[in-house]
Parts: structure tokens; sequence; C-alpha cells
């Protein structure tokens, strides 16, 4: 599936065509910027694809955003007019109603709420990122070479302005896990930040950190929304009056987590492999978040030289593809809480979601956690699994689903 840009479709094969639908820069027969600028062109191409950026539109997005620009300039080493005529030559790549909505930078409308790590937190960081497996060699090769859990998932959800990213991407978490214990629940993101905000030390602060809401997942649980629907438009921290069903409903929903190696991309994909999310927060930088090519497409590209990092930010990871073209060789599938038209709305794996690169997780994670999925251990656990949901908790017609999780197996579910 590709992007549709106005009234043309984009097929991945197309010559001159990212798989997203965007104008290649690395395509020399699609007349770009590769082909123009002679022999400075492979390394300006490579220099950029090593942050993840692949697409023309991707250029102009984050040359249009004001800070950026000067490190983007910096990295690929350009002086002032090569720079400019570089860029001209990467805009004229892309249609002029196109490039347009390109060069006006997002708004800083969508809610993160993932404070600087603690100084305990940072040990723990640095120390996955230093530990190397002796085997590692040999389970990545065992590993599928991708993983998509999408369709066990309930639909994409909005936080809206406020911080409360690390409720929401713990609640896709434990609804995942209760979904495939043939529960299909809506829990309250609202009711799981109030309990943590009780407890994180930070309780003026908007936003809140994962370890802290594992802890209040773990013992407090969280209640249906339809006990405490969440409320976008309040302030970050004004939770209104907690309903009285809410803690005891909420014990019904409880959920343990298991904590993963911040930086450790294998030990995600090893949690995948066994049909097991992973919760990830990260740190945030404008190069992306006020992109909008980024906003459209979902994908989060690396920082850009040094710039600061402007917040943090929780999603839900839910897949992995192996592949040479993004940073660290692959990326994770994003489940955003943005909506699905304020981020990711033309992503080809559905609306609101993303990728971000294996790069990105190694250089900059602070936070991971998952949870174990009942009857699978192993990816030989997997062909036995299937999945079931309480007659009574939804409507609707049955469906199939089969999911590849390596080039030799593949799982059908079939729910009624």
């Amino acid at each position: 599936m590709a992007m549709k840009e106005n009234d043309d479709s984009l097929a991945n094969e197309a010559t001159g065509f990212s798989s997203f639908g965007g104008h290649s820069l690395a395509d020399p027969d699609g007349g770009g910027a590769f082909a123009a600028l002679g022999a400075d062109g492979p390394t300006l191409v490579s220099t950029l694809s090593a942050l993840g950026i692949e697409d023309a539109e991707q250029v102009v997005a984050v040359a249009a955003i004001p800070g950026v620009r000067t490190e983007l300039q910096r990295v690929l080493g350009l002086k002032d007019q090569p720079f400019q005529d570089f860029l001209d030559k990467v805009q004229g790549m892309v249609p002029a109603a196109r490039a347009a909505e390109l060069l006006t930078p997002s708004p800083k409308d969508l809610g993160l709420g993932v404070p600087l790590p603690t100084p305990e937190m940072m040990v723990a960081v640095e120390a996955s990122a230093q530990a190397v497996e002796a085997d590692a060699t040999r389970k990545a090769v065992e590993l599928p070479g991708a993983m998509n859990l999408i369709a066990f998932f309930q639909p994409i959800r909005n936080q809206g302005p406020r911080g409360t990213c690390v409720s929401f991407t713990l609640t896709a978490l434990n609804e995942y896990i209760k979904r495939r214990s043939g529960l299909l629940r809506d829990l309250s993101e609202q009711h799981l930040y109030y309990e943590t905000k009780l407890i994180d030390g930070i309780p003026a602060k908007c936003g809140t950190y994962q370890v802290k809401a594992v802890s209040a997942l773990a013992s407090r649980g969280q209640c249906r929304e339809i006990v405490w629907p969440y409320r976008m438009a309040l302030p970050c921290n004004n939770h209104g009056p907690r309903p009285a069903l809410a803690r005891p409903d909420g014990l019904n929903y409880r959920l343990t987590t298991l904590a993963v190696p911040p930086r450790n991309v294998l030990a995600y994909k090893e949690h995948m492999a066994r049909q097991r999310p992973v919760t990830l927060s990260f740190p945030v930088y404008a190069s992306w978040y006020h992109s909008a090519s980024t906003r459209l497409t979902g994908r989060i590209t690396m920082r850009i030289g040094s710039e600061p990092a402007m917040g943090g930010h929780a999603v839900c990871l839910v897949g992995y593809v192996d592949t040479p073209l993004s940073p660290g060789g692959g990326y994770f599938i994003v489940r955003n809480s943005w909506g699905t038209a304020g981020f990711g709305s033309a992503n080809p794996l559905g609306a609101g979601y993303g990728t971000i690169p294996y790069a990105y997780i190694t250089n900059d994670a602070y936070e991971a956690y998952t949870a174990v999925v009942a009857g699978i251990t192993s990816v030989d656990d997997l062909a036995k699994d299937d999945v079931s949901e309480d007659e009574d908790d939804h409507e609707g017609s049955g469906s199939t689903v089969t999911i590849a999780v390596g080039s030799n197996v593949k799982i059908t579910i079939q729910t009624q």
C-alpha cells in the first residue's frame, strides 16, 4: 500500500518513489537531487539516509523548521550557497502545492508527557546501552525478519494536548494483553494517570514516568473507560472527581509488567517475536515533531546534529521490520496516541501509526516495558496460539486476520 497524493496513486515499485510514496533522493533514474548534484549527490544522500531521511518531502519539511535548518546544513557540510542550491533542487522534485504545505512547520499541538529521566533511571539506561550479549548474532538470525501485532489492538486513541502519553501507552499494552486472554476491554487512561500522579513524586508537573505507572498498574489497575472517561480538554493534571467505582473496578484490570533494557534493540525484537509489544519512553526532537512530512507519514527521523530535546514522549511499539535502508538496520512500528488525523494519517500501516529507526532506540531510549502473553513463551508457540473475545463485550461481524511472523510462518486468527 502506498500513500496517495491528490488523485495520484503511487505504487511502492514506481521508479523514483520511496515506499511511503515520497520522491526518492536515492534513485538516480528518478530525475532527482541524486543525479542533479553530480559527484556530491551520493555523499549527501548517504548522510541523509543515516538520519532516516530518504524523500525530498522530508528534506523540505525539515529545512523549514527554525533552528533545525542550521543543524541540517552543518551535518551535510555545505556552505550557505551550495546548501541553498541543494534545497532548491530538492524542492523542485516536489509538486508545488505539496511543497507549500511542507514549508509550514507543524505547531506544538500534540501532547507529550515524559519528564527527563532521573539520575537513577539514567544508570539503567547506560547499563543497557553498554550490555552486549555473547550470542546476539545467533539470536538475531533466529528471529523473524518482521513482526506486526496491529491486528490485536483497538482503534487509535487521542490524548489531545495533555501530557498523558505514558498512561495511553500502558493502557494500550494492558488492553492488548487482556484481549489476547479473551477479554476485549476499553480501559480508562484517566484512571491510570490519576493513580500514577499520586505516587510519582512530581504531582505538580505535567506528565510522568513509566516506572511509576507500571507500579500503579500492578497494584491499583485501571477501571473501564465507561466508569471514568478521559477528557482531553481538561488541563493536564485536572483529573476531576474520582468516581466511586473506579478503584473497585480497576482491581479487575491490573497488569504485571517486565522491564526491558531501554537501549537494547535485540531485547525488543525478542519480546515482539513472542507477541509482546514494548512500551517506549524517549526524547522528542523538533526535526520530526514539527515536520509536516512526519505528521503525514508517521516516520520519526533521527536527531539532526546536536539539536536539543524539546520534551519526552511515550508510545507502544507493536512490531518491527529489518531493513538496511533504516538507521540501525530496521525500524519499529509505532502505535501513537495522537489520533488518526494528527499523526500518520497517510501511513501505509494505518492512520495513527508510524515508524522509528532502531538507531533511535540505541541512542536515546529512556524506559521500556512489556508483558507476557499467556501461553506464548517462544516463537515455536505462535502456531498454537489463537485469540477469542467476550461476545458480550462488543458487537460486529466475524473476521479473519493473517499475520506473517517469519518467512515461512503465518498465523490466521478467526474472530466471531
